[in-house]
């Protein structure tokens, strides 16, 4: 296994998808009607992220022969801990000192549930209001799968092996994450529940997870061509169902969601292979690109904002507008002025190739540790 097959390039597709998800997110929490649908960007987010995840732990692998934990986590520190600790105190030693209520309310209890990524529990079950705070569940999701799937997918590529045994299983965790999601809707359960339960939303992060693994073995490039249909379809889904459907309807714990995330899957391995593709080429422009970089960043800051422009009694058309402004200035800020240069640090944390001769023997023979020449990606570039 050479470590210089692992040499490969970043596509701004990847990122100007991400950044259109940060955009419908926002419509969402604009609160205008129209815009229900827009919560969906968080399924595309996730999707993205498990592949991502995935790529990178993959690549490592192949570069090093095995996954650093240390290192992995130590990266995932650098880049999400610096932005979310300064949007904690700001917000909520904000919330304290101007005394907001009602949903605007945020106590110092909301900053310590938000910084250990237990958000989402707090709202599946209801055991404190999380106020100006309550859009970080989708980050706690995220970050409790960081903390397992590492660790599930070492033990697998060490007792697994074959490729085809691990994806086989990851689809079926997916689809047993979907089916929980049905039965809990059957059951009665609160849309709360059902909405922010790590259990309950995996198949999305694990569908992304499926896609890296499906690229890794080189085998999905002989399957192109039939990506194309329900690729454009994943593209325009989210957008045909922004006015019409919301997140607590039952159609979308069945069956939306789980659509939506099977077609980002083949969405992402579509950008990722067609040169001439048309979405791709819209994904990559600037702007959306742009958006992607910061969208962290926009995430932290976006409904904080809306919130306080929300109970000061703003339009929803000036949230819209002048929330957006004010948020994209933040976001920016904080990313070239604090995330960017922190990251550097990062490289303190690359695990070193140079010594490959005298690491450990890979874990596993698996094609997924062999790179595709024909589809490049850089996966640590999306998660700068």
């Amino acid at each position: 296994m050479n470590p210089r097959d692992t040499k490969i390039r970043y596509i701004p597709g990847l990122d100007g998808l991400r950044g259109m998800a940060i955009l419908l997110v926002m419509l969402f929490h604009t609160g205008i009607p129209n815009f229900r649908g827009g919560f969906t960007g968080v399924d595309i987010f996730f999707v993205l992220s498990g592949f991502l995840i995935t790529s990178l732990l993959l690549s490592e692998v192949t570069e090093a022969g095995r996954i650093n934990l240390k290192y992995f986590y130590m990266r995932r520190i650098l880049r999400l801990l610096p932005a979310l600790v300064l949007m904690l105190i700001i917000v909520t030693l904000t919330a304290q000192a101007m005394d907001l209520k009602g949903s605007a309310y945020t106590d110092f209890t909301s900053g310590i549930i938000t910084l250990f990524y237990s958000a989402n529990w707090a709202r599946a079950f209801n055991f404190h209001q999380m106020g100006l705070l309550s859009h970080t569940w989708s980050l706690s999701i995220e970050e409790q799968f960081y903390m397992l799937w590492p660790l599930a997918l070492i033990i697998m590529l060490r007792y697994v092996r074959r490729e085809k045994r691990i994806l086989n299983i990851v689809l079926l965790l997916s689809v047993l994450s979907w089916l929980l999601r049905m039965y809990l809707t059957q059951s009665g359960h609160t849309a709360d529940r059902i909405f922010n339960g790590l259990d309950t939303r995996a198949d999305a992060l694990l569908a992304g997870c499926a896609a890296a693994i499906i690229r890794s073995t080189g085998l999905w490039t002989k399957r192109v061509s039939r990506l194309k249909s329900p690729a454009y379809a994943g593209f325009t889904l989210p957008l045909l169902i922004l006015f019409n459907i919301s997140w607590s309807n039952h159609n979308t714990f069945y069956w939306v969601s789980f659509l939506l995330e099977f077609m980002t899957a083949v969405l992402i391995l579509h950008i990722i292979s067609d040169e001439k593709s048309m979405i791709k080429k819209f994904l990559a422009s600037k702007p959306l690109v742009w958006a992607g970089s910061i969208s962290y960043g926009v995430y932290l800051w976006h409904d904080p904002v809306f919130e306080v422009m929300r109970y000061w009694g703003y339009s929803k058309l000036s949230i819209l507008f002048s929330g957006s402004i004010i948020t994209l200035g933040i976001a920016s800020v904080s990313y070239y002025l604090m995330e960017k240069p922190l990251l550097r640090l990062k490289k303190s944390f690359q695990v070193k190739t140079t010594d490959f001769t005298c690491q450990k023997p890979p874990v596993s023979n698996l094609p997924v540790m062999v790179e595709d020449k024909n589809s490049p990606l850089q996966p640590d570039k999306y998660f700068e």
